[in-house]
């Protein structure tokens, strides 16, 4: 037999990953999405975040200057994260001791 356009095999990264997907989308369905909710409160920016864990603060340094434009002469006096929708005490740790969120453990 001959296979045309044979793609090479490979070993997966982490067969983990598929049972995750498998449980997320038994349990949110496929056309879940994570929400992120953004609110001016005067001055301040105010970020209620869904659970994206993509969210990151690199993420929000980027949103934040793309807001630059659609805010006209206000200017932030910060960002401030609103985390009501979560249970109160959830830490997620960070890997190698970093305090940096970015580097938070993607298996909290």
């Amino acid at each position: 037999m001959i296979d045309v356009g044979e793609a090479p095999t490979f070993i997966p990264a982490s067969t983990l990953k598929v049972f995750t997907c498998l449980l997320a989308d038994q349990h949110l369905g496929m056309e879940s999405r994570f929400e992120t909710r953004f609110f001016l409160d005067g001055d301040p920016l105010i970020v209620q975040g869904g659970g994206d864990p993509f969210l990151v603060s690199e993420e929000l340094d980027a949103i934040v200057a793309a807001l630059d434009g659609p805010l006209g002469a206000t200017v932030l006096s910060g960002v401030f994260r609103d985390d009501s929708p979560f249970e109160p005490g959830i830490v997620l740790p960070a890997l190698g001791g970093s305090g940096t969120p970015s580097r938070a453990s993607r298996l909290a």
